[in-house]
Formats: structure tokens, C-alpha cells, sequence
């Protein structure tokens, strides 16, 4: 007699789901296999190159290594790192995304020497980042550079974002650079994130870095030390900030003088970033946060025996104007086997509240709801979603199930998906829309 799965294994259930959702419209696309070294399988050596050969839908799997600056301009793809080292970028930039086009960029670890690591902007469509390392540019006072910006830049930069979402990512703002006499000015620590717009953007389970401030660290100059880099600058438009951790930038030390005829003057240390702050002009915007933790990066200090201020410790938040909307959720994050090939098995791990029970929603498509009775902010598309349970979460509030890829994605393509976690807390009712994480299933010849 021929074995049949049995409906109650949760293998043999996601498995099944699996298969049942990548045969709907959430349709293959080609891939194409980048890789610095050239080699049998490569198909170029340069992310761009694969950028200019790529139809829309398509993906670019990147293996280790290092590439030149990425611009995605008006295009819909996916970027998305092979599982090991991470494939370092000198940076990236996504703009002119149309209405319903897509971009996911997954796994790369991306540093500006000059700008903003990353730059969302004019977006219509749809941007994920996910699991990401994004460093904007250290700041560069030296007079004499052809590049003289000497505060630090934005790690990201987003302007005029329709729907971006930022999962698991390391966020760095630049530091300012020291003041050195009749050589280099000196600069503000850069911000992490900096949102302008009208914007909608999501941060889940990220961990977000001011830049320090630059010193005057001199006793021929009485001036200040510069400000630390916040964490989260948002002008306008709409913040979902969910289970992230903030640690704002020091300020930079303060300098000192003395004239004769004057007497001795000094210059305070810079003041420590913040956390989440209103920044103008725009807005003022809509904050919905929760379970957001913040560390004040240490403020700076008058030159070394001044009599002056040290500077101020940063605020968690600064929002006099924003609408505030103190979200009643649990931040539980997702960690998915991405990418995943025929055949592998996966795991799907989902850390939260204890006493719990979490399901696992898949969909072949993104979108952007938010559903305030729902916990939150819907980034799966309901049409055609799969709910698939995962089960209880374990006294210190985790929950794994695995289960094997199924074998039906074309030769030679890739098949995107969106998964986002939904919990229940068992003691509360507290109902939460939690992280989401995309999912590329390959053919098994990658």
C-alpha cells in the first residue's frame, strides 16, 4: 500500500502548505548566481552587471566577497546573500520602485565611504530589508578633501517611502570627525535611521547605533564638543518601531582657550544622542512603538581639567508634536532558513513572549495594513495566505518547527515568499502582529 503523509506530522504539514502556495501565482523567476571569483555556475562578478541583466522578479544570490556600489532605479528584485560570511557592498541605493513593484535586500553588509550606506527614496512599491549590516560614511574634515563633509552620515537615508520594512538589521550613523588645528573641522555623530517623506517604514528587532560626536580635544580652541548621532530622526509620515534596540552616540570633548587679555575659556562636551526623535520640518509624524529599549551613548567632556559642562545624556524620546500610539503588542522576532533549496530542511524559530501560541503566515506577495485590532501592522498579503501554527512557545518563549522544502520550483529559478509571525499571549488576549521575514526557496542545482 502506497504511504501517505500523515496530516499530523508538522513536517509533513508545512511541507504540504509549502507545496499547496508555490504552485498559485507567486510565480518562479530566474536567478542569477554572482560571485566575485569567476567560476563554473558564475554568472558575473559584479552585482550591477547582474542589476543590468535581470528582468524584474527576478533574484541575484550573492556569495561572499566585495562589490562596487548597487543602484536600483526603478526596478523590482531581489538581492540576497548566500548563507555564510556576508558579501560586503559599498553601498546601495533604491530608488523609483513603482506601485506594486518589489525589492528585497537580504543578508548584505553595505558602507558608504561617502553618503548614507543605504538610500531608499521616491518609492511607490514595496522595499524589505532584512538582516542586513548598514554603516553610513564616517565624516571627513580634512580641508583639504575633495569629499570635506565632516559629520558623519546616515547609515540609512529614506526619502519618500511608500512601504519599507527593516528586519534583524545592524544600523551604524558615521562618526564626526575630530577637529585638528588648521587641518580638519570637526562633526556631528550620524543618525542610524533618518526618515523624510510622507513615509511609512517598519522597524522590527533591529539594532540601531548613533555616530560618536567629533572633539575639539585642544587647548587654542574654546569651542564645544559636537552632538552624538541619534537613533531614529522621523520628519514625516508614519514609524512602526517594534522590539529594537537603540544605543545613541557619545558626544564628542570640548576645547579650551586662554587669551590674555580675555582669561581662560572653554568649550562644553557634546551632548549623547537620542533614541526616536521628531525631526523637521514635516510632520508631524505618527509613532507606533513598542518594546523598544534605549541606551544614552556617554556624553562629552570639557577639555581634559576645564572647569566647563560635560554634555547631556540623550533622551529616549523626543516627539513634542508626534501623535503617539503606544502599541499593546509583544515584539517576538523570526529567524527563517533563507534561502532555502529544494529539498533542505528548514527551520522556522520564533522568540517572544513565553506562554504564547504563534502562527506563521505565508503569503506569495507583500502588503502594508494596518489592523490596530490585530496587533499591528499586516505585512503579508491575506490574499491566498496560509496560516500555519507553530505551536506554544517554551517557558523562556521559544517555539522551532522544521520541515523539508518542497522539490517543484522550475530549474534554474528562485520563488519569493513572505512570511510574518502572528501570537496570541495565552495570559493577556494580547494579540500581536510581530516580525515578518521574506523567504526564497531555489532549485536545488544552486
Amino acid at each position: 500500500m502506497e504511504a501517505r503523509p500523515n496530516p499530523e506530522d508538522p513536517m509533513a504539514r508545512y511541507a504540504l502548505a509549502l507545496a499547496c502556495l508555490v504552485t498559485t501565482p507567486a510565480l518562479a523567476q530566474k536567478v542569477w548566481v554572482v560571485d566575485d571569483n569567476a567560476g563554473p555556475g558564475i554568472d558575473f562578478q559584479d552585482i550591477g552587471a547582474a542589476v543590468g541583466a535581470a528582468s524584474d522578479g527576478d533574484t541575484i544570490l550573492v556569495k561572499a566577497g566585495s562589490y562596487a556600489d548597487v543602484v536600483l532605479n526603478g526596478r523590482s528584485l531581489n538581492i540576497i546573500a548566500e548563507a555564510g560570511p556576508s558579501p560586503t557592498v559599498n553601498g546601495v541605493s533604491v530608488r523609483n520602485v513603482p506601485v506594486q513593484g518589489r525589492v528585497r535586500l537580504k543578508g548584505l553588509s553595505i558602507q558608504s565611504s561617502l553618503e548614507a550606506g543605504l538610500q531608499i527614496k521616491n518609492n511607490l512599491g514595496t522595499v524589505w530589508v532584512e538582516d542586513c549590516q548598514v554603516h553610513g560614511a564616517q565624516g571627513e574634515g580634512d580641508f583639504s578633501s575633495p569629499d570635506w563633509h565632516p559629520d558623519g552620515s546616515p547609515g540609512i537615508q529614506v526619502v519618500n517611502a511608500a512601504a519599507l520594512t527593516i528586519a534583524r538589521c545592524g544600523v551604524f550613523g558615521g562618526d564626526g570627525d575630530n577637529y585638528a588645528p588648521s587641518a580638519s573641522s570637526y562633526g556631528a555623530g550620524g543618525t542610524a535611521i533618518t526618515v523624510a517623506g510622507p513615509s511609512s517604514v517598519a522597524v522590527f528587532d533591529s539594532d540601531l547605533f548613533g555616530g560618536l560626536g567629533g572633539s575639539v580635544n585642544d587647548d587654542d580652541a574654546a569651542w564645544g564638543g559636537a552632538p552624538g548621532g541619534s537613533c531614529l530622526v522621523v520628519a514625516d509620515g508614519e514609524l512602526f518601531a517594534i522590539g529594537n534596540d537603540l544605543f545613541s552616540g557619545g558626544g564628542g570633548g570640548g576645547g579650551e582657550d586662554f587669551d590674555p587679555f580675555v582669561g581662560y575659556s572653554c568649550g562644553p562636551g557634546g551632548d549623547a544622542g537620542s533614541g526616536i526623535v521628531e525631526g523637521t520640518p514635516g510632520g508631524p509624524p505618527v509613532l507606533h512603538l513598542a518594546d523598544n529599549s534605549f541606551t544614552s551613548g556617554v556624553p562629552g567632556s570639557p577639555y581634559s581639567g576645564g572647569v566647563c559642562t560635560i554634555g547631556a545624556v540623550g533622551a529616549a524620546l523626543v516627539a513634542p508634536t508626534a501623535t503617539l500610539d503606544m502599541l499593546n503588542v509583544d515584539a517576538f522576532a523570526l529567524f527563517v532558513t533563507d534561502p532555502l533549496r529544494e529539498g533542505q530542511v528548514a527551520t522556522v524559530t520564533a522568540t517572544g513572549a513565553p506562554n504564547s501560541v504563534v502562527w506563521l503566515a505565508i503569503s506569495g506577495a507583500p502588503t502594508w495594513l494596518h489592523l490596530p485590532t490585530l496587533g499591528g501592522l499586516d505585512l503579508v498579503d491575506p490574499l491566498g495566505m496560509l496560516l500555519l501554527p507553530l505551536g506554544p512557545t517554551s517557558g523562556a518563549g521559544v517555539v522551532s518547527q522544521t520541515f523539508p522544502a518542497p522539490a517543484l520550483v522550475p530549474a534554474g529559478e528562485a520563488i519569493e515568499l513572505f512570511t510574518q509571525l502572528f501570537a496570541l499571549e495565552l495570559g493577556t488576549g494580547k494579540l500581536s502582529l510581530a516580525s515578518p521575514s521574506g523567504l526564497t526557496l531555489l532549485d536545488a542545482s544552486f
